[in-house]
């Protein structure tokens, strides 16, 4: 089924109206040697569609599909977006997402992100579905893979840190071919219980990195269906702060692309996923996750007792952490804090946590994310000579980074700054670095 947000997000992506959209139909067509309805029947039927109001038939939703680079029932990009009763199917749509990813397939950079009504059947066939397994090995079978979720988890490590040094787009055709090639066959394979769980456990690990880096480079179709499939292979292998970050992480990119309900939603059904098995840690970065979501919501009760209880979590942290956790140390925490209190305006508050956030160890995407928060306050703030300072340090510590993540910070901030305040010199200096470093970035602006 084509859903009418996707057509909305496909058509404004290649920066279409509503009559050019009927004209290449009407277009794609005639090459079939198809006459379609009148121009103005034409609009008035994409209007409907993207309004969900009525939904395009087989003739309309292959030229749609043809023209826009958008999926159609059956295919993976379609199916990825739900949660799969069968594993099997979850293995065999992750792995035709990856395929089409490694082939740089449009439609994973022009689709639109799950809607509301598809965010709810995931989160309730993640905590509710009780899903069939896999074949597993008798027990008087040879014991293989042993060392293959091991094997796994050192890749995806490795891979992991050079994601938070340079950004998603560095790791992701690393790390297509390795689930592909080195991953999927352990998916496929029959081993004993035991093995089988933990080899599920790291396939979630992987598919997590690969929704994170599609997302930090802006892949934002990919990202979701990735984190979606993602929590098929963690419930098949038992691991609920796996499902718990997978729901974490569609939180984060809901709240990124403006759907902050779900985030909220996805949050939240994070924290339920843990089932009293959460270590503080991974609790903590759930609950932050909702704080987030009610921030962008400007609801400061909500998120303040939201940021407390993440405080009162966090102090009982101890040694049993996963090791993917480790990333959220106190600066994380702190950093995701900053966000908070950025997007509830409050830049006193934000400029306190900025302070704990950055430490020398801070990678530095996550330095250029921070740092362009903080010129965020000083604009609150009124401060243009703090907030071009930051944000032109924000560009220099920049360089080399492969995220779309990273050039929206900046974007925002440059839309931020009011009308005649670039003649000031800090900000200047700013709107200059910009024009060297990303002049079709500046030029997409429209300022």
């Amino acid at each position: 089924m084509m859903h009418g947000e996707d057509i909305r997000a496909a058509r404004t992506a290649r920066g279409w109206s509503i009559p050019v959209l009927a004209a290449a139909l009407t277009e794609a067509a005639a090459r079939e040697g198809v006459r379609l309805m009148t121009p103005a029947s034409l609009k008035t039927s994409i209007s409907r569609w993207e309004n969900n109001r009525t939904r395009p038939d087989a003739l309309h939703s292959r030229l749609l599909a043809r023209v826009l680079y958008l999926p159609y029932a059956g295919d993976p990009l379609e199916r990825g977006r739900e949660y799969q009763r069968e594993v099997v199917d979850a293995i065999t749509v992750i792995d035709s997402l990856a395929d089409s990813d490694a082939n740089n397939d449009p439609a994973l950079a022009t689709a639109g992100t799950i809607s509301s009504l598809g965010a709810s059947q995931v989160v309730t066939g993640y905590l509710f579905a009780q899903s069939p397994a896999l074949a597993v090995a008798a027990a008087s079978e040879p014991v293989r893979g042993i060392a293959a979720a091991e094997r796994i988890r050192t890749t995806v490590s490795a891979m992991m840190s050079m994601d938070f040094q340079k950004g998603g787009g560095h790791v992701r055709r690393m790390l297509l071919t390795f689930f592909r090639d080195d991953v999927v066959p352990q998916l496929h394979a029959v081993h004993p219980e035991k093995v089988r769980r933990d080899i599920f456990s790291a396939a979630a690990e992987v598919s997590q990195l690969l929704g994170w880096s599609a997302y930090d480079a802006g892949r934002h179709a990919a990202a979701s269906r990735y984190f979606v499939q993602g929590l098929r292979l963690a419930e098949e292998g038992c691991d609920h702060q796996m499902g718990a970050r997978l729901l974490a992480n569609l939180s984060h990119q809901a709240n990124f692309v403006g759907a902050f309900d779900d985030a909220v939603m996805y949050a939240r059904a994070a924290q339920s996923a843990l089932r009293g098995h959460g270590t503080a840690s991974v609790e903590t970065m759930c609950v932050m996750m909702e704080a987030r979501g009610l921030s962008s919501l400007s609801d400061r009760t909500g998120a303040a007792s939201a940021i407390h209880r993440a405080d009162v979590i966090y102090d009982r942290r101890g040694g049993d952490e996963p090791a993917w956790i480790s990333y959220y140390d106190p600066a994380e925490l702190a950093g995701d804090t900053s966000h908070c209190f950025r997007d509830l305006q409050l830049a006193p508050k934000t400029m306190e946590f900025i302070g704990h956030a950055l430490t020398d160890d801070t990678p530095p995407r996550t330095r250029a994310f921070i740092q362009a928060v903080a010129g965020d306050a000083a604009l609150i703030a009124g401060d243009l000579e703090e907030a071009g300072t930051l944000a032109a340090a924000a560009v220099i510590n920049g360089d080399g980074l492969r995220s779309a993540r990273y050039l929206r910070y900046l974007s925002d901030f440059y839309n931020r700054i009011p009308a005649g305040a670039t003649r000031h010199p800090a900000l200047a200096e700013f709107v200059d670095l910009m024009h060297t470093h990303y002049p079709a970035l500046v030029a997409s602006q429209g300022r």
